[in-house]
């Protein structure tokens, strides 16, 4: 039995690759052009390596995409009257934001909401201020 010395990291579980293929957007155009070349560089090996590579890059931009959907849902759940108010262009400024943010954790809906919309606060677009507040108050 060969046992790892406490400083060398595990190799990478495929969820946990594919979580960083999903969130990252730079990380998928790479993967289009070069899939064993970034499999290879996220860590994996053997088996794994080839499963990640023979992913279908359409494919996986596509469930990036309903992931990022998801997330907006979330969001206008939790703050209806700000997207509301920004109208059709919600959708567009949270996909800019998801590019950027990807929060994790149990508490990632009030996160997410909370980012995206002090985001576009910050970028000069009106939002409901009582909301935020009280979204906040949730954290």
């Amino acid at each position: 039995m060969r046992f790892r010395r406490y400083n060398e990291s595990p190799p990478p579980d495929i969820t946990s690759v594919m979580g960083r293929l999903l969130s990252d957007q730079v990380l998928r155009e790479e993967f289009a052009n070069s899939p064993h070349e970034v499999a290879q560089r996220l860590g994996l090996e053997g088996a794994n390596l080839e499963y990640i590579a023979a992913l279908d890059p359409v494919e996986l931009e596509q469930q990036a995409e309903t992931l990022v959907l998801k997330r907006f849902q979330e969001v206008r759940a939790l703050a209806p009257n700000s997207l509301h108010a920004l109208g059709g262009e919600a959708l567009t400024l949270f996909r800019y934001y998801a590019q950027q943010e990807w929060p994790s954790g149990h508490r990632r809906h009030l996160i997410d909401t909370i980012g995206f919309l002090e985001f576009v606060n910050q970028n000069s677009f009106e939002i409901d201020a009582t909301e935020l507040r009280r979204i906040r108050r949730k954290r």
